[in-house]
């Protein structure tokens, strides 16, 4: 319920006339219409560029049966039905990759380096997409072993409805053979990291090699509290603690990787609870605590993905600092160990052939392949950045799931594809702050132009990278400017009826209420003669605009001031009269997607006849005239990163709306009764009994 209207009045006079306490009042208030409010709920499915389909779930309210806000409640977008060939294998059903190939995700425009035993360069599933090659060795760039040319199937394989496919079939291949043998070799390795960086679109290295602990190393291995483990034999002694990598130093590899690239190296198959080198590079930190590496490494881990079990090496990590039998090390092995199936996998051989192999070896490149294709709708992405997605969006939900054994789970190429976190609205650029998707935009008229542009605006998740949303069901376009509250009286300003309780009296008008304070004077009140032609000014303040409405990602209007110049004709005090007034309403905003809302100029027309406590009037609302709104909307993200932009202009109109009303006052010694009603056009309508009493 309401408060009642003059409850403002009563308060007003009893606080405001300190000199003569004359008049008590009391009021009693019977509304025909009152207020009720509902919510439901909207279902929207937009179907997205890339293919994908975003369902959004807005919350609906309405007041008296006006929609009067829209708030979206979620979003999420998932690819169409997936795509399955004859080459679908085991890998891809385990990782979701048919969800990505949905979306048309194929790691186009991405290459990833292989740094192996070379490839079989005949191979029907490698044409057209060797598009770099290094030999180290001296043997040539052809496979003879057998081993890199299977890991490449596994990342890079062509979809062409023969043999297999990879993770990210449509990427191309960047060969170093760094070894002829089963035996690998990091200082080629190495090698072809720093070569690797002169090329711009290698986003993601593939070492599916390790090296394996010596009995000493293992026999020093203790696991602690924590679950995590601690070797005191090479840690008891600082002048062989290389053992802890095998005589590798993290900050050489560093050096050679770039800040571009991700790399992605094998855990091992000596089926320990820790991994094996060069894997614990990931969590090696510097003196000052930071990442040697960048953040820039995935340990890829075996998911045996028909016995829903590890093989090879876990994620438990290797400490290097343990006080009271806990971990102490800032980072851990298992933030940055991922599954991939890798048992009994069917990918590329020698010879044209295909062949199932198993080993961590085999695990590395589905995550190198995964790395492609998310960096191919988001190519502006650093090395860390991708990585950080394909962790935080694996599956947790293996059998007696641990982090210690399964690190951040199995790679799920379906969630690492849809955002991540709340979508935000990007008001400053990519790196800038962003604004969750969320709040309405009401405004009377807003064009086609806008509503067309705002059903494609480009979004972006907890990871800066671009989506497309649309967020026409976030906006409104019916006519805002409400019902006036009270009766119509000549001469009194149109902006004073939104107080809902004025008081005229010889020209001068007051009123306050429903969050409205309006103050007007009239040239009457300078005669004490009746005019024939009346000009009124007048000055509302309102807590809201009554024509422009938004919040959240669109900014914030707050309060709205109201200028009017009114002038009325009336031959007599009573009997027929005629009224015109000119309004411009200028608002407080805080912008947003809202980028500017000009003055708003409206204008309505009044004639009604008056006589005896009863009178009878019709015209038309306030129609705007002149004023608009821009919007800037975010369009889509640069290749480098930088969100683009395009502003639209609507202008904001109302059509005119037809009003008639009535009233009848009656006044018996210090009782007053007052009824009156109003129905406009636009079929809103109210009807309402005043009562008062004084002394």
């Amino acid at each position: 319920m309401k408060l009642p209207f003059c409850y403002n009045l009563i308060i007003k006079t009893l606080l405001g006339n300190n000199m003569k306490r004359l008049l008590l009042v009391t009021a009693l208030v019977a509304s025909i219409a009152t207020a009720q409010t509902v919510t439901n709920t909207d279902t929207v499915k937009v179907t997205n560029l890339d293919g994908s389909i975003t369902t959004q779930v807005w919350l609906l309210t309405y007041t008296n049966g006006k929609l009067t806000s829209r708030t979206l409640q979620s979003s999420s977008t998932v690819g169409g039905s997936p795509v399955i060939t004859s080459e679908y294998n085991r890998t891809a059903v385990a990782i979701k990759q048919g969800s990505a190939l949905g979306r048309g995700l194929t790691g186009a425009g991405s290459t990833i380096l292989i740094m192996d035993t070379g490839i079989d360069v005949n191979h029907k599933e490698f044409a057209g997409k060797i598009k770099y090659s290094i030999d180290y060795t001296g043997t040539g760039l052809q496979d003879k072993v057998g081993h890199g040319t299977h890991v490449a199937g596994i990342a890079s394989a062509n979809l062409d409805n023969t043999g297999m496919f990879g993770v990210a079939p449509g990427a191309n291949l960047a060969i170093a053979k760094i070894t002829n043998t089963t035996s690998s070799n990091y200082g080629n390795a190495q090698k072809a990291l720093l070569w690797a960086q002169q090329y711009n679109d290698i986003v993601v290295a593939n070492l599916s090699s390790y090296t394996t602990y010596d009995a000493t190393f293992l026999k020093g291995v203790t696991q602690l509290k924590d679950g995590t483990y601690y070797n005191s034999t090479y840690f008891a002694n600082p002048r062989i603690t290389t053992g802890y990598y095998n005589g590798e130093d993290p900050n050489a590899w560093a050096k050679v990787l770039g800040k571009e690239m991700v790399l992605v190296v094998a855990a091992g198959n000596q089926s320990l609870n820790y991994v094996n080198n060069p894997s614990i590079f990931a969590a090696s930190t510097d003196s000052s605590g930071k990442l040697i590496l960048n953040g820039q490494m995935i340990i890829a881990g075996n998911w045996n993905s028909t016995t829903n079990t590890i093989e090879g090496s876990k994620a438990g990590s290797m400490c290097r600092a343990v006080v009271n039998n806990l971990c102490t090390d800032k980072y851990r092995v298992s933030d940055f160990y991922l599954l991939a199936p890798g048992t009994a996998i069917n990918s590329t051989y020698l010879n044209g052939t295909y062949k199932e192999l198993s080993g961590t070896s085999m695990a590395a490149p589905a995550i190198s392949g995964a790395a492609a294709v998310v960096h191919q709708l988001w190519p502006y992405m650093k090395g860390d950045q991708i990585v950080q997605v394909l962790l935080k969006t694996a599956n947790k939900n293996l059998p007696n799931y641990n982090v210690n054994t399964h690190g951040q789970g199995l790679l799920d190429l379906d969630k690492a594809t849809q955002p991540v976190g709340s979508l935000g609205i990007s008001t400053t650029g990519r790196t800038g702050s962003t604004t969750p998707v969320s709040g309405t935009l009401s405004v009377s008229g807003l064009s086609s132009t806008v509503t067309a542009k705002l059903a494609s605006v480009a979004t972006v998740d907890e990871f800066q990278r671009g989506y497309q949303v649309n967020l026409t069901p976030a906006t409104s376009s019916r006519f805002i400017e409400p019902t006036a509250y009270v009766p119509h009286i000549a001469g009194q300003g149109w902006s004073s009826r939104y107080a809902g309780s004025v008081n005229s009296v010889n020209g001068i008008t007051v009123g306050s209420g429903l969050g409205v304070t309006t103050v007007g004077v009239s040239t009457q009140a300078m005669s004490r003669e009746h005019q024939t032609l009346q000009y009124q000014a007048t000055m509302t303040q309102m807590t809201y605009n009554p024509w422009i409405n938004f919040a959240g990602m669109w900014g914030e209007s707050r309060d709205a001031m109201t200028l009017e110049f009114s002038a009325v004709y009336s031959p007599e005090p009573t009997g027929m009269y005629a009224q015109a007034g000119l309004m411009q309403t200028i608002g407080n905003y805080v912008y947003g997607m809202v980028s500017r809302v000009t003055p708003i100029y409206s204008a309505y027309a009044v004639t009604g006849y008056r006589d005896r406590g009863f009178s009878v009037y019709g015209g038309v609302k306030p129609t705007v005239i002149a004023g608009s709104v821009n919007i800037t909307v975010p369009t889509a993200i640069d290749d480098q990163g930088t969100m683009q932009y395009e502003t639209v202009s609507s202008k904001i109109r109302n059509r005119a709306v037809g009003f008639v009303g009535t009233s009848y006052s009656y006044n018996y010694r210090t009782h007053s009764v007052n009824l009156n009603a109003m129905a406009g056009e636009d079929r809103s309508y109210q009807a309402g009994v005043y009562y008062k009493q004084g002394f």
